[in-house]
């Protein structure tokens, strides 16, 4: 996506700056004067930058023509500070700036002696013989340190101390006379002149109360940045609002689609307006500041709206083609997984934006750290189940549409959803059961047999005789074996190979002689099963009839006092 918004602004910028790509660089652009291999070169380094700075801004203003001179010089005002812990977004504005406050300073100094600062070689002498590897200026708060670790390592630069006082350090010697009066004008020129599509005299001509100044901006700065924003909120508003109306009759895949218009057209337009309040309002200082970081905020949560776009038309499209009721738990599962990389990327893409910001990246990892902790004590129960709906996605025990039987809950599954499972009982009933509680249970998965077997015990009364039991016996095998009744396929669906029927005269009970009858029903449709039941009941009951072999029912035979053949006291 950052590749996208790139060739945008890249589009965007060759189409309304033709001119500019045309034009050849001045010789400034193809001067490197950051010299940093020891004190004396990084002080004479900034003099001369800062120098050739003041000469183009003085002579030229800032005009498309000096643009790329001015983006060379600037880049190189950066590598003359230890920037290391000021936020990657707002490192070329401190530095440009701090080099405009030092210029200032040290013009209104006098000339520094040609061995006030070491050379290379001096420098590490002095630091092998235990100086502290630091230069101060003339006792001034103006230090050149050697950097011992990052991208600059081995170089001298000006310190993160210099940084912090430079601007002090310029309000502190502003009445001061100049020693190097070609510098004059040189921090007016910087901070109070507008960019080449805002014409200086447009601005000289203004009331005077526009000239004013609130927190180191003019007030003609404060309109065009509130107006510029204003443009921002209305353009991004209105678009919402047309989509909105187009959209009501569009599918939810073309909604989301022109979902990603309104943070698309947000990102190009926070970065434009960034660079115009930059280059051509010229807000500078602390408030510039603020603007990078709003532009930052827009970016992020830009940025994290495109993500959560992008995952349900993701969503939407694995859903198209794993509808069917076979890959339903695929297809939670991978909405669960393009759910879950989302947040996560939603979480990198935000820990990164605010590294950028310059919050350091320990303690947005370390509030990370804590807020996830709170969090997972606070919700300890609603974790257990998304990590129980976890097990379930990836071990499959049912899908969708089958029909299970957990903690004595028989019923269709509906819906596995995050937190809990949803099963249509047979009275019509949805319950919800936790997947933690699923995850732990035993799962009858009915809907996943292949076959439905039926068991059932056929009672005759004690006096059957022998060759009744037999004929039973037979009868009972004979109704599971026709194929063919009044012109129907009666059996079909039983005496599969290696499922036939079994019948046994296995039990002598206490009330009942009992004949076993088991046999195997496919496929595993439970209402023709139930018909295919009828027509044996109704069958059996017929033939037994027909065959004069009773049915047993429970009984009991009381003997009473007095009874003939009664062994006891009370027949003696």
């Amino acid at each position: 996506m950052k590749v996208m918004i790139c060739i945008l602004l890249c589009f965007w910028s060759l189409t309304s700056d033709a001119a500019r790509v045309s034009k050849p660089l001045s010789v400034h652009d193809e001067l490197d004067l950051a010299r940093l291999s020891s004190p004396r070169q990084t002080w004479q380094s900034m003099i001369d930058i800062t120098d050739a700075y003041n000469r183009t801004v003085q002579a030229e203003g800032y005009t498309r023509e000096n643009e790329s001179t001015l983006d060379n010089l600037e880049e190189q005002m950066e590598r003359l500070f230890d920037l290391r812990n000021v936020p990657e977004s707002l490192r070329r504005t401190v530095a440009v700036e701090s080099s405009v406050y030092l210029r200032e300073v040290v013009a209104r100094m006098p000339p520094l002696a040609p061995d006030a600062l070491p050379d290379r070689e001096q420098a590490f002498a002095q630091m092998r013989d235990n100086y502290p590897p630091i230069w101060q200026i003339d006792e001034s708060d103006i230090v050149v340190a050697y950097i011992q670790e990052g991208p600059f390592t081995g170089n001298f630069q000006f310190s993160e101390r210099t940084l912090e006082l430079a601007q002090e350090m310029y309000v502190s010697v502003l009445e001061l006379p100049y020693v190097n009066p070609e510098i004059d004008g040189f921090h007016d020129s910087y901070f109070m002149t507008p960019g080449p599509m805002i014409p200086s005299a447009w601005v000289r001509g203004l009331p005077g109360w526009m000239h004013g100044q609130y927190l180191g901006q003019q007030i003609w700065q404060w309109v065009l940045m509130g107006v510029g924003y204003l443009f921002l909120l209305l353009t991004l508003y209105g678009l919402h609002l047309l989509i909105r109306s187009l959209s009501r009759s569009w599918t939810e895949a073309w909604k989301n689609r022109f979902g990603l218009l309104v943070p698309l057209v947000a990102l190009f337009l926070a970065a434009e307006l960034e660079t115009f309040i930059a280059d051509e309002i010229f807000i500078t200082g602390t408030v510039m500041q603020w603007v990078r970081h709003l532009s930052a905020a827009i970016w992020l949560i830009a940025f994290i709206v495109i993500i959560q776009v992008i995952a349900n038309l993701v969503i939407a499209r694995v859903t198209t083609r794993m509808s069917s009721k076979k890959a339903s738990v695929d297809l939670q599962l991978a909405r669960f997984g393009i759910r879950i990389g989302s947040i996560l990327l939603a979480i990198v893409v935000l820990i990164q934006g605010l590294s950028r910001m310059g919050v350091p990246l320990a303690t947005v990892l370390t509030g990370a750290g804590v807020t996830g902790l709170a969090i997972a004590l606070a919700a300890q129960e609603s974790l257990r189940n998304i990590f129980g709906s976890m097990m379930l996605l990836l071990d499959k025990p049912f899908q969708v549409g089958q029909r299970i039987n957990v903690r004595g809950h028989d019923g269709t599954v509906e819906e596995i959803g995050i937190r809990s499972t949803k099963i249509r009982l047979s009275n019509g009933h949805v319950t919800s059961i936790p997947n933690d509680d699923v995850a732990k249970a035993d799962i009858e998965n009915i809907g996943q047999r292949p076959f439905i077997r039926r068991v059932m015990d056929v009672t005759i009364t004690y006096d059957t005789p022998l060759e009744k039991i037999d004929e039973a016996v037979a009868i009972i095998k004979d109704i599971l074996s026709i194929q063919m009744l009044d012109g129907e396929e009666i059996n079909r669906c039983v005496n599969k190979a290696g499922y036939e029927p079994r019948v046994a005269f296995n039990e002598l009970n206490s009330d009942s002689l009992n004949i076993m009858v088991i046999y195997w029903y496919f496929p595993p449709v439970y209402w023709d099963y139930l018909a295919h039941a009828t027509y044996v009941n109704r069958a059996l009951i017929k033939r037994f009839n027909e065959a004069g072999i009773d049915f047993a029912f429970p009984t009991q035979t009381l003997h009473l006092a007095g009874d003939p053949g009664l062994i006891g006291p009370q027949s003696q």
